[in-house]
């Protein structure tokens, strides 16, 4: 197996990951420019007789603001459902046999288990560690043989 076959596997199933942190980040930013256009809206009705222009300027630039990252979180929503799909399908596809040639059906379990925690919930390898109660060192293991199980179907 050619390690550049698995790197373009690892490729893909990170391509997932990213656009769904880039996602929740944009859920941050999203709501924070809500917020901020709450609290500008509320100075606005306290000040409007004072200096209207000033807020208006301002409201005007948040409602620009919370537009466009409702558009890029919608644009990156439909993107990362593509991907997410196509992850699960190369996760889905995971069968780990014996060296009898049978599937090692708790193998298989446990990869695909540990595949979409890493690539699909975002966890750690140290949190996924921990919750299986296997070692950083078997998670590892077991990474790089669903990658191996993975790379050899696509080829």
């Amino acid at each position: 197996m050619q390690m550049a076959e698995i790197e373009q596997v690892k490729d893909m199933l990170r391509a997932a990951r990213i656009l769904k942190q880039r996602m929740e980040d944009k859920k941050e930013q999203l709501s924070e420019a809500k917020k901020n256009f709450l609290s500008v809206a509320h100075n606005y009705e306290n000040s409007a007789s004072i200096i209207p222009c000033m807020n208006q300027s301002q409201t005007e630039k948040i409602l620009d603001i919370i537009t466009n990252t409702q558009e890029c979180l919608i644009r990156e929503a439909g993107a990362y459902c593509d991907a997410y799909n196509e992850v699960l399908k190369m996760i889905s596809s995971i069968t780990i046999f014996n060296k009898y040639g049978h599937i090692d059906t708790e193998k298989t379990e446990i990869c695909k288990s540990m595949m979409e925690k890493y690539y699909l919930q975002n966890k750690t390898w140290e949190e996924i560690a921990y919750e299986t109660k296997y070692t950083w060192r078997h998670v590892h293991r077991f990474h790089s043989l669903a990658l191996q199980c993975i790379a050899k179907k696509m080829s």
